[in-house]
């Protein structure tokens, strides 16, 4: 559904993409919170992303990284680090909206790696002792991009990434989804 809303939007008549907005490359850096599910308490969340292909003036792939570490039931502590790549849709806006305002879709696939470290040796993890686990992930996003200059933007993004780690005896194993709200900054090239 969200695609066809976005392939509509790209080929509407009616909108117009000012050419130095898109079909660059680009690199930044973002900050903000993760909201997690199952037993991992709410943490901040510290994202870098980057374009590194263009495939035309919509379209782009991209990787970014991602990092969270928060205390969770049993006096675990809880991290993850996520690694995926990116393909997004930059979503010409419509006439009325502001030239400098970019929205865009994203959809990235790639892995979390999750940790839980047993803080006092007395949690059900395994025995006490801390575990890990490296698990698919895919994160859906959108958000928009805020050109104050030619070259930086003002980036702001609502995304979910699903991703379901094996971790026995631990509160996150086997719900390890979270929502992520950040904003930062980019420079395109």
């Amino acid at each position: 559904m969200l695609v066809a809303l976005l392939m509509l939007f790209a080929c509407g008549s009616a909108f117009a993409m000012a050419p130095d907005r898109t079909g660059r490359l680009d690199i930044g850096v973002s900050g903000g919170g993760a909201f997690n599910d199952g037993g991992m308490e709410d943490a901040g969340y510290v994202q870098g992303n980057a374009s590194v292909g263009v495939i035309n003036q919509y379209w782009a792939v991209g990787i970014e990284s991602g990092y969270q570490e928060a205390d969770a039931a049993a006096d675990e502590t809880v991290g993850k680090v996520s690694i995926l790549g990116d393909i997004i849709f930059r979503v010409p806006p419509p006439h009325w909206l502001d030239e400098n305002l970019v929205p865009y879709a994203l959809l990235g696939l790639g892995v979390v790696g999750t940790y839980v470290e047993d803080e006092d040796g007395v949690a059900p993890t395994n025995n006490g002792d801390d575990v890990d686990d490296t698990d698919f992930a895919v994160k859906i996003a959108g958000g928009f991009d805020w050109f104050f200059h030619p070259n930086w933007a003002v980036v702001f993004e609502l995304g979910y990434i699903f991703n379901d780690p094996s971790l026995p005896g631990s509160s996150v194993d086997g719900d390890g989804d979270y929502l992520t709200v950040t904003g930062g900054i980019k420079y395109l090239f």
